[in-house]
């Protein structure tokens, strides 16, 4: 019946990926491994548990909290006042998680560092925001996600652009 067409499915998953890493990226929110930050933390004048968030198609950047920024900054090795860091560290940078309405959501070095080919220089998108109560996630965050906006119920939907499809 039905589960034995699970159970060959699920062996057949296990064979083309052994190490289960696409399962483990199916899992939402997913296990990961690398640092990231549990949540977007609040200034110090903030005394609610949660920080809000907005999403901007026309801010490039990942705008937010300048005590986060900071931390954000010194772990990528990144300038915090220009942003400004070493191309050689790229292949040691580990992804971020932005938790949204109770959802983890991946923001990638290759989302968050902008690389100029020609200067040779690289850049973080994390900017410290002194004027906004809350963060501004640009391009840098969904340049990853598909978007839908719900004006009418004043919704967001999200999903990865690079999640496996699922063919059972």
């Amino acid at each position: 019946g039905e589960d034995r067409v699970k159970a060959k499915l699920k062996k057949k998953a296990k064979e083309s990926d052994p190490d289960g890493d696409l399962e483990e990226k199916r899992q939402h929110p997913p296990k990961d491994k690398s640092p990231r930050l549990k949540k977007l933390v609040p200034s110090s004048n903030d005394t609610s548990p949660e920080t809000s968030a907005i999403m901007d198609t026309g801010t490039s950047f990942l705008l937010g909290d300048p005590n986060t920024i900071q931390l954000i900054s010194r772990i990528i090795g990144a300038d915090f006042r220009t942003g400004d860091m070493s191309c050689a560290r790229l292949h040691d940078l580990k992804s971020f998680w932005i938790s949204l309405g109770g959802y983890k959501f991946e923001v990638a070095p290759e989302h968050y560092v902008y690389r100029d080919p020609e200067k040779k220089t690289c850049s973080s998108a994390w900017v410290p925001s002194y004027d906004s109560p809350f963060w501004v996630l640009g391009d840098s965050f969904l340049r990853a996600y598909y978007a839908v906006f719900d004006m009418k119920d004043k919704k967001v939907g999200l999903a990865p652009i690079n999640m496996p499809l699922r063919h059972f």
